[in-house]
């Protein structure tokens, strides 16, 4: 009964429904050649640290391992430079002036010893910011070295908020991108900085900046955010472990404790079944994230996030999107089709797109909430303005924003009001912040919103389209472990903002279960189906199409054999059969 039971497990953290999304990395090393050394090694190998090349294409494959395969980062350029970096004031160490502290330690240092960030695009890589404003770039990995005086990560453009560090728009770009800062001292902890920059950008999105490490609390507990929640752990939260955060495992007893043994019972299984959270909670040790390797960790950190399509609360469900798609991480609506949410924390920032296509005269955007928030709008990228304003975040971004909190919002633009930028293209509304700091919701913040848009003239559906659904092969029997799902959506001028991919045990009499959804993520044909532990003669494949209005087609693939037999995955394998045979918690 035990071995069955443990089969099931397995089984049913086996689906993750996602997408794509394709990152553009440039990878900038600051790693002089050292003329004061014999044979002017390059800083790495002058001190035995990691190559910063080779570590960059670990990062890729680690991305890929985080999201499930939903991240894709391609590396699109690799600069190494023969040059130190410039400080704020300007300074820059020599070969020798480094070499100095690095053998006698910091004594004797440049102060302040801050990083300029402005200075590598200007003068060390000036070809780079072009390449980010024309979509070829979308992050950053910039190495570096212990004393380069950089955090760890820095979102720059307009409207940058804190991602770990106050944002900036000191470059003038005007489209959002974050630098990450590895060390190529450190050739583990890469993934730690991206996870503290995620914490910041979602911490900004359900506004909560207390992140919950240990000392603090969010308040009040009984409304706590899906985030905050996600992040408990027994070194805050006893007998409530969650997921934990960048520093705390779920039974971790203090900070950076990933290799703690001892077991805790957490509800980390319950964010596969997000938003439900129906997972049973479980015994859990280091076994689980890596033994105490820092990148396993935070792998596994990443992996329990949740990647779903849709709205849970007020937000998207694929967290992800917040933390790498920082332009455009919305929601897509379509005219005449409001959107109401429920239970929404409005303390939060919530933001939505929508495609205006040719020959349209008049848009207008309305906004009604629970509670008074503030509201913005702004073509072709994200509307933010002063969201940390307290942080360091004056920038702004927008077209048009209403800072006198209201609970009803409404902007129409014509041909006569559009900021000069027409009314053909993707329009974004964000509103929030119904209070000034997140310590300052009432007892009971939760509340609702209902956003809806209306285009003249009105868009009609298309009254022809088909979704063609060539794979799986009729009569063919699929065992996997991966097989293709091909289809081909036609009579759709003005394109597709999502896909959503399902199959049938039971062809199409149902249920169906979610294979992958998407809208921000490229998912394309054909698409690589991890198949699940079934058997069944008659399943199918359901593929939607949906259009840029909203409007939905759905094609069905002919029916198929399923005969895949069940595949435990081997990580966490022992905490799972101690768990069953009834360890206690510690």
């Amino acid at each position: 009964m035990k071995k069955l039971l443990l089969l099931l497990l397995f089984s049913s953290l086996s689906a993750f429904p996602t997408g794509r999304l394709n990152l553009n990395i440039a990878v900038v090393n600051y790693d002089p050649v050292m003329e004061n050394l014999p044979g002017s090694p390059r800083l790495h190998q002058a001190t035995h640290w990691t190559d910063p090349t080779k570590m960059a294409r670990d990062h890729v494959e680690w991305w890929n391992q985080a999201s499930h395969g939903m991240v894709q980062c391609h590396i699109v350029a690799i600069t190494n430079l023969n040059a130190w970096p410039a400080k704020s004031d300007g300074f820059r160490y020599t070969d020798e002036s480094y070499w100095a502290i690095y053998t006698n330690g910091w004594k004797g240092g440049h102060k302040p010893d801050q990083f300029n960030y402005s200075t590598p695009f200007t003068e060390d890589v000036p070809w780079l910011l072009p390449m980010i404003e024309n979509g070829q770039v979308d992050q950053v990995w910039m190495y570096t070295f212990p004393y380069s005086g950089s955090f760890e990560t820095r979102m720059m453009g307009p409207g940058a908020y804190s991602c770990n560090s106050d944002g900036s728009a000191e470059l003038g770009n005007s489209r959002l991108f974050m630098i990450n800062f590895p060390s190529m001292e450190r050739a583990d902890t890469p993934m730690e900085n991206f996870g503290h920059g995620c914490e910041s950008v979602l911490a900004a999105w359900f506004w909560n900046s207390l992140l919950n490490y240990p000392g603090e609390v969010d308040t009040p507990y009984a409304k706590i955010n899906d985030f905050a929640l996600f992040t408990r752990a027994e070194a805050n939260d006893p007998g409530n472990a969650h997921c934990g955060n960048v520093h705390f495992a779920p039974n971790s007893a203090g900070g950076y404790d990933w290799a703690n043994s001892n077991y805790a019972l957490s509800y980390a299984d319950s964010w596969f079944s997000y938003p439900l959270l129906t997972n049973a909670p479980r015994l859990m040790n280091n076994a689980e994230w890596g033994m105490g390797v820092n990148h396993l960790h935070k792998n596994w950190w990443f992996q329990h996030m949740p990647q779903k399509v849709g709205l849970h609360n007020g937000h998207l469900m694929n967290w992800l999107t917040y933390y790498l798609n920082l332009n455009n991480a919305s929601y897509p609506i379509g005219s005449d089709s409001p959107i109401v949410q429920t239970n929404v924390d409005l303390a939060g920032w919530f933001s939505f797109e929508l495609f205006v296509p040719p020959g349209s005269t008049q848009v207008t955007f309305n906004v009604a909430s629970g509670l008074p928030v503030e509201f913005g709008l702004r073509k072709n990228a994200l509307p933010l303005f002063n969201r940390f304003n307290w942080w360091g975040a004056n920038n702004a971004a927008f077209d048009f924003w209403q800072t006198n909190r209201s609970t009803a919002h409404t902007i129409t633009l014509s041909s006569s009001q559009n900021f000069n930028q027409g009314l053909t293209g993707y329009w974004y509304c964000s509103f929030g912040r119904a209070f000034d700091k997140p310590e300052k919701r009432p007892v009971d913040s939760a509340s609702s919103y209902t956003v809806s848009a209306e285009i003249l003239p009105k868009p009609a559906a298309m009254a022809h389209v088909s979704v063609e659904v060539s794979a799986p092969a009729p009569n063919a029997t699929v065992s996997g472990p991966v097989v293709p799902i091909s289809w081909s959506p036609t009579s759709l001028p003005c394109g597709v903002r999502a896909f959503y991919l399902a199959y049938s045990a039971n062809a199409e009499k149902g249920p169906w279960t979610d294979i992958c959804e998407d809208y921000h993520y490229q998912l394309n044909s054909p698409y690589q189906w991890s198949v699940p532990a079934v058997t069944s003669d008659c399943a199918r494949v359901r593929v939607i199409v949906e259009d840029v209005y909203g409007d939905r087609y759905t094609g069905y693939s002919a029916p198929f054999g399923l005969n895949t037999p069940c595949a435990p995955k081997p990580a966490g394998l022992l905490a799972r059969i101690f768990a069953l045979f009834g360890f206690s918690v510690r």
